[in-house]
């Protein structure tokens, strides 16, 4: 049987078994049928093994425009680049889309991760694994790698800084407070950081507001602070969970942290950053108090730029002086 042109250049590109011959590249030809074209796309379907669609067609341009006697246009190139797709298959593409699956739930995971998961061989994760941060559907940080999301857009703007609606506990004459925002509060121990939770329930409570409060800290004496305070049963939620991870923000609520422990503090970004994501989804508003060191220091640095409420009232970090107390 005849093969057809496309099973010519599937086949080629399959065995790398071709020659170029030179006088194809005399030629200006648009047709994708062409000689000059033909052997592009072999070219193409070659370097797709390696490279993804953009980098492919970087270095067909560079053949295009430095190599080739009569240069072919830029949409000729744009055309092939389209092309490849039929001709080149990845060979694992089932087991990538159950890695992709698993990354959109899991979010990011260390190779190890995925090949306990999937229960499959390191040898074909890692291919895998390489094919997909190549193609620009993971990120790898460090030893983990990370889902790529769509981000979803937005066209209104009614929800979007709402000022809260109620009087801030202890904050409310330095700063404008909107839904979204996240206050973190830091005290050496045993000066009475629970108290102060319980205080800032108290003064929402009064205003109509029925809070969260979670609680990272085993043995916390909240309820009889509670008590002591006058609050009584059923004026706040309240709840324990061990792992700041984990925590879920309730939609349009405002919640209080008691106190966040960061047990690896080089992961200290990326709670952080759960909670800010968990902001933007529900809309709500973030007390935190975290344990200062005894000389009033953090225990995971904070960037020079990051906006502090000092004795002075906010300043950058690098803006406090020597002296300064962070509030």
């Amino acid at each position: 049987n005849l093969k057809t042109n496309s099973e010519k250049i599937i086949e080629a590109i399959k065995t790398e078994d071709f020659k170029i011959k030179p006088e194809d590249f005399k030629l200006k030809n648009n047709n994708l049928e062409g000689c000059c074209n033909s052997s592009f796309i072999k070219l193409g379907g070659i370097l797709r093994k390696e490279l993804n669609l953009k980098e492919t067609e970087f270095v067909l341009n560079i053949f295009n425009n430095h190599l080739l006697e009569n240069p072919m246009e830029q949409k000729a190139i744009s055309g092939m680049i389209r092309e490849l797709d039929r001709y080149v298959q990845y060979d694992e593409q089932e087991l990538a889309l159950k890695v992709l699956q698993y990354m959109r739930d899991a979010e990011d995971a260390t190779r190890n991760d995925v090949e306990r998961a999937l229960q499959e061989k390191k040898i074909r994760i890692d291919k895998v694994l390489n094919y997909l941060a190549r193609e620009g559907y993971l990120i790898k940080r460090g030893r983990s790698y990370h889902i790529i999301k769509k981000v979803e857009w937005k066209d209104t703007l009614i929800n979007v800084g709402k000022p809260v609606p109620f009087i801030v506990p202890y904050f409310y004459d330095v700063a404008n407070f909107n839904f979204g925002d996240l206050i973190l509060i830091g005290s050496k121990a045993k000066y009475g950081k629970t108290h102060l939770a319980i205080n800032i329930i108290k003064r929402l409570v009064e205003q109509g507001i029925k809070p969260y409060y979670i609680s990272l800290e085993t043995g916390s004496r909240f309820a009889e602070i509670a008590l002591q305070l006058g609050l009584k049963e059923g004026d706040f939620y309240h709840t324990f969970c061990a792992d700041p991870t984990k925590i879920e923000l309730e939609k349009d609520a405002v919640t209080i942290i008691d106190w966040l422990l960061i047990v690896d503090k080089a992961k200290t970004d990326l709670v952080f950053r759960h909670f800010i994501e968990q902001l933007n989804k529900t809309n709500g508003f973030l007390f935190i108090f975290q344990q200062l060191k005894q000389d009033g220091s953090w225990f995971a640095c904070v960037d020079k730029d990051t906006e502090v409420l000092s004795e002075n009232g906010w300043k950058r970090y690098f803006q406090l002086n020597k002296d300064e107390k962070i509030a």
